[in-house]
């Protein structure tokens, strides 16, 4: 998921213009409530030979900028947020010593999940603390003690904790984030920074260990053949799972629905249930997945009130989701050159040791269990593959609008709906909370607009959860004459709102908390924001 680029040093103009935007991924804990358990720590006047050099946490044209520093949703937002694939990597903008790193503490329920706190020395020798958020577990990249330098690599993006989107929370504390100090606007802070020109590729922590692989899986394969159809064979896989397995095999086109039975036939053999077997490690259900993953990423997609780890259709479907944000990263990876191999492959081993192991390992990770993972899921996929079907036409000569016209009726959720179809909405403290829309699975507007589209690409286009993003995405066409809109255009008809282009002046949209998914007349202005993708 490539994304638009604000850079940092340019963003306090559009500071004003973020509170009028519908979704930004972000949240951050509150202060007293997410003091992690720390290990040994030094000073940071202890660092030795400091540079003073200052560059930017992240480098132009791998973030949107999405929500600036102060008051937001009746509450401090102390940092700024850069949204951003999962996976993508970010830096220490000065030299530094690690004071806090991974879990940020039990009672931390709507903050980071994940944090890093780099502390460093000023010129009056004071501390200064920056602190990074919402990382998945192995996007810390760096443990307690450890020295960084300005550039160094310390983690990957995540989307853990309270947080609405794939994205880096960054925070800046005078007087350090655990010794009292106060946060201030990242924004001035980082106007003298250098831009990352040539940033640091791979980790340098000792928690993250560097595994030769044993044999190369397809090193310098730009595809993979997939004997059989994309289609199941009759009989390949219990009844019970067979649906869900179809329905998942639409998240991306990365996947197919042989491939995730193999998969999920590698993972647990299809068992599921409270019963089911639980790895040594603690990996749960047909999908195993650590119980830090699962809160980050599960989802309740039969609609039965739970995201059940143990549940078929809830874990089918967060394997398929997770292997197409594994896909996009990989993928990004190796058109920069930080990994080698074929994608399947890295999309496996990213899904089985992780994004961080595999970026660290340069490919496919070298250990015995993921080379023997990966090897076993697509020797088995022509076990389960049948004959393909072709694809039936567009009904409405859209695919963007046919997506989205399958969900007429479907609740709005605010904070709802992702590249896989409704979620739960989340709560807003305000209009949201009051029609239980925290309560509901469904779609809002800029969510209802990242699914059918996301639908319409086969997933190659995954759009930020919130209308401006969505209508300056570099990967789309503007369009700014109401006579050149096309069926299936991203129209923002306001700041705060958007919906898609039908023709015949109507769109389809999710209109806002109390209402459902519907087809609205709309007599287009001359002059029109919006952004059409192919």
């Amino acid at each position: 998921m490539a994304s638009s680029t604000t850079k940092i040093t340019l963003a306090a103009s559009v500071v004003a213009l973020m509170g009028a935007l519908v979704m930004c991924g972000s949240d951050n804990p509150d202060p007293d409530n997410c003091l992690p358990t720390q290990g040994p720590s030094r000073s940071p006047n202890s660092l030795r030979a400091a540079t003073g050099k200052k560059v930017q946490p992240m480098v132009t044209g791998t973030y949107t900028f999405t929500s600036g520093f102060g008051p937001r949703w009746g509450t401090s937002h102390n940092g700024i947020d850069l949204a951003a694939p999962i996976g993508t990597p970010f830096y220490a903008p000065i030299d530094g010593i690690v004071v806090a790193a991974g879990d940020s503490g039990a009672s931390d329920e709507n903050g980071f999940d994940n944090w890093i706190i780099v502390d460093s020395a000023t010129a009056d020798g004071s501390t200064i603390s920056t602190v990074y958020g919402h990382m998945f577990p192995d996007g810390v990249l760096v443990s307690v003690g450890d020295e960084v330098r300005a550039g160094d690599l310390i983690g990957l993006v995540g989307n853990a904790g309270g947080s609405t989107g794939p994205h880096l929370h960054f925070e800046v504390w005078p007087g350090g984030r655990l010794d009292g100090g106060s946060p201030i606007d990242p924004m001035p802070w980082l106007a003298d920074a250098s831009e990352l020109d040539a940033p640091q590729q791979r980790p340098t922590s000792p928690n993250v260990q560097l595994v030769a692989a044993e044999t190369p899986l397809g090193a310098g394969c730009t595809g993979l053949t997939r004997p059989g159809g994309r289609s199941l064979a009759p009989g390949s896989v219990p009844e019970e799972f067979r649906e869900w397995i179809v329905k998942a095999a639409q998240t991306c086109e990365a996947i197919d629905a042989p491939l995730l039975a193999s998969q999920l036939y590698a993972e647990n053999q299809f068992r599921y249930g409270p019963s089911s077997p639980v790895s040594p490690a603690g990996a749960r259900g047909p999908g195993q997945f650590m119980p830090a993953t699962w809160a980050s990423i599960g989802q309740d997609y039969d609609g039965d009130g739970v995201a059940d780890v143990n549940s078929i259709g809830d874990s089918v479907m967060a394997m398929a989701a997770y292997d197409c944000q594994m896909w996009e990263q990989t993928q990004q990876w190796l058109r920069e050159g930080k990994v080698s191999g074929e994608g399947t492959e890295l999309m496996l081993s990213a899904y089985n040791c992780g994004p961080g192991n595999t970026l660290a390992s340069g490919g496919v990770c070298g250990n015995a269990e993921t080379t023997s993972y990966v090897r076993n899921i697509l020797a088995g996929r022509a076990d389960f593959a049948g004959v393909d079907q072709p694809r039936p036409p567009s009904v409405s000569g859209s695919r963007v609008v046919d997506a989205a016209l399958g969900w007429l009726g479907t609740d709005y959720a605010w904070g709802g709906g992702d590249a896989t179809g409704p979620t739960r909405g989340i709560a807003d403290g305000g209009v949201a909370d009051e029609h239980g829309d925290h309560n509901k699975v469904g779609f809002d507007c800029s969510g209802l607009v990242v699914y059918a589209v996301a639908q319409a690409t086969d997933g190659r286009i995954v759009l930020p959860h919130q209308d401006s993003a969505q209508v300056n995405d570099p990967r789309g066409t503007p369009v700014t004459e109401a006579a050149d809109l096309q069926p299936g255009d991203i129209v923002q008809p306001y700041p705060g709102h958007v919906w898609i282009w039908m023709g015949d002046n109507k769109v389809v949209e999710a209109p806002q908390s109390g209402e459902k998914v519907r087809i609205t007349e709309w007599t287009p202005p001359k002059h029109v924001r919006a952004i059409r993708f192919n």
